[in-house]
């Protein structure tokens, strides 16, 4: 899928998510990496489902995780490691080949 397919997905999921906010939660681990060759980025086909799952986590925590980076940098690796283990939780999705 692409950004754009991504985005259209989690918008049709009932939430608004932006590709800046894709890149930012592939930064974190959150969601799959994707796929660039050239200008083009390819995501996996559940990576809509997991950025749904991340946005609802993130807001219902209230976390800012670039705030949490900049100011903790010591938490922020353990906090992005719990936060990907939850995600991939709630999915069910146990193949999801997530690193950082």
């Amino acid at each position: 899928m692409t950004p754009d397919e991504v985005v259209l997905k989690c918008s049709h999921l009932g939430i608004v998510i932006h590709r800046r906010t894709l890149l930012n939660y592939e930064g974190i681990g959150l969601i799959p990496p994707a796929i660039r060759t050239g200008k083009s980025a390819n995501y996996p086909i559940d990576t809509a489902e997991m950025a749904v799952k991340a946005n609802l986590l993130l807001n219902h925590s209230g976390l800012i995780m670039p705030v949490i980076k900049q100011r903790y940098p010591k938490v922020y690796d353990e906090l992005a490691d719990i936060l990907r283990k939850q995600v991939i939780d709630i999915g069910g999705n146990q193949d999801a080949n997530i690193q950082k």
